[in-house]
């Protein structure tokens, strides 16, 4: 599937057999094919609503993904069966698949197969509790109250109610000029997080690191690099591709790729120039000498 497929097939099956009424509502995934501006544009002025389901939630959100494929998957092994049954020297091929496919698609897709689905997700009728009990587990009940937020770089812990490790460092074949540069590299890494972790878990191995300072305490005295400008992404979360928000962004982010492309080709274009010119000199210089 790519973005001209997804087009061709929203314009030319999709609205066409699409009931009169607006708006209409189609749930998609995060595929990078959804993603066209021509086609959003396309749904926003007939009224269509394309909602792109969250990143790795299709599985539960889906309605495809929740009886109609597997129905259809079904259908499909028992026609094979069949088939086999009937005819034991022959296999499937491109000349015979549809004959086998038909009675399969007609079994799966059923319309009170389709019309469960989108209950059994919540998303006809509208049910935020469906998707929320196929989550919970009677060992572990869901929680709905808020993830508490954890910066990366988390302030120094007391330490003092850690007891002390009384295990000796186990014997390394390492020399002391390799332990030295081993030492030194934990020094000036910028990863916090992980230099806490071994204040934790491993104080004998941050022990050795430096006699008179800290492993941590070097870490958070180094200056916090400015924040970057980051564009607007689209593919974080569940979105509504047709709203002004999401046309903005894929907007911008496709200038911005257009930009690229001319600031490239430019480039290349000088490049090429420069390698004329340099071989224009070398053949002047050439014909210079054998004059």
């Amino acid at each position: 599937m790519n973005a001209e497929l997804f087009q061709q097939w929203f314009q030319n099956h999709f609205l066409v057999h699409a009931p009169s009424c607006r708006p209409l509502l189609l749930c998609l995934d995060g595929h990078s094919s959804h993603y066209n501006l021509s086609t959003i544009h396309m749904a926003a002025d007939e009224g269509v609503i394309l909602f792109c389901l969250p990143p790795h939630t299709t599985h539960l959100l889906q309605p495809l993904d929740n009886g109609t494929f597997s129905s259809l998957k079904a259908n499909w092994m028992q026609e094979c069966q069949q088939f086999y049954t009937k005819n034991p020297r022959k296999v499937v091929t491109r000349r015979n698949f549809m004959q086998i496919s038909q009675p399969a698609w007609v079994k799966g897709m059923a319309l009170s197969n389709v019309i469960g689905c989108f209950q059994a997700v919540g998303v006809y009728p509208v049910d935020r509790r469906v998707v929320l009990t196929h989550l919970e587990t009677p060992g572990n009940p869901l929680s709905l109250k808020p993830t508490p937020f954890v910066p990366f770089c988390t302030p120094r812990r007391n330490t003092s109610a850690i007891p002390p490790s009384t295990e000796s460092p186990p014997h390394t074949p390492f020399s002391r000029v390799e332990m030295e540069y081993f030492h030194s590299c934990l020094i000036e890494s910028t990863d916090a997080r992980y230099a806490l972790w071994l204040q934790t878990f491993h104080p004998q191995v941050t022990g050795h690191a430096t006699a008179h300072e800290d492993v941590l305490d070097i870490i958070l005295r180094r200056p916090t690099p400015p924040a970057q400008h980051k564009p607007p992404q689209v593919h974080g979360s569940a979105h509504v591709l047709t709203s002004e928000h999401c046309m903005q962004a894929l907007q911008d982010r496709e200038e911005r790729r257009k930009k690229t492309g001319r600031m490239k080709q430019e480039e290349k274009e000088r490049k090429r120039i420069e390698c004329e010119e340099r071989k224009k000199v070398k053949e002047a210089s050439k014909m210079k000498g054998t004059d």
